[in-house]
């Protein structure tokens, strides 16, 4: 999940992220990756403080605290995976094109099931603002 904000669901509020649905309601494992560093390290001690004590998380998620750039996507994301088979790429970051991203990770292997990524209806394709 490229743009994780802070790891939260968010069903019903304007924060909503279906990634992070499926690891906080389905128990789904996944790579949670965010750059803003206050949101990512409330998500990551939010994690830290559910695998605490008795009762343990029943997935495994890594959050990456960091920025990633087409030059950097691919070593930062595959380097935390364990596989190149995931079943879900969700890109929603708003310092760089996604359609770059996107092209770095599966020409370095990711093979996505499915592939979510954040539009702006105000500038539909081929329109873009970069």
């Amino acid at each position: 999940n490229l743009g994780a904000t802070n790891g939260l669901c968010g069903r019903g509020t304007d924060c909503y992220d279906p990634a992070n649905c499926l690891v906080e309601e389905q128990h789904f494992n996944g790579l949670l990756v965010e750059g803003n560093e206050s949101a990512a390290r409330a998500m990551h001690q939010r994690r830290a403080d559910a695998g605490s004590g008795a009762r343990k998380p029943l997935n495994d998620v890594v959050v990456v605290i960091g920025f990633v750039t087409p030059e950097t996507v691919a070593s930062s994301i595959l380097g935390n995976l364990p596989r190149l088979d995931v079943d879900l790429l969700k890109i929603d970051v708003d310092s760089v094109p996604h359609d770059a991203l996107m092209k770095e990770l599966l020409q370095a292997g990711l093979t996505p099931k499915v592939l979510h990524t954040e539009i702006g209806p105000w500038f539909p394709p081929p329109v873009s603002v970069w």
